[in-house]
């Protein structure tokens, strides 16, 4: 993730300007990967702090996601996804 945003920044801006703006390059790579990855963890962190909260909830995460969907619909998944 953070490799392909660094690469595309480099494409797009030219690898003298690249090489002067390293600093934004990395940061800003870093942080769209991350919130990438935020979109595709959510839902599991979802499903794994109700099954902690609640032992009761599910047998598993298999089990945890398809009850979740039942109980609360795709926005339970993202409920966490402001905070993070």
């Amino acid at each position: 993730g953070v490799e392909f945003f660094k690469i595309k920044a480099v494409e797009s801006l030219g690898e003298q300007k690249a090489w002067d703006s390293k600093q934004i390059i990395y940061l800003g790579s870093a942080a769209a990967a991350e919130f990438i990855a935020d979109i595709f963890l959510c839902p599991l962190e979802a499903v794994r702090i109700r099954a902690v909260s609640d032992p009761e909830f599910c047998d598993g995460l298999a089990d945890g996601f398809s009850k979740m969907l039942k109980a609360e619909g795709v926005g339970g998944f993202y409920a966490g996804f402001g905070p993070i």
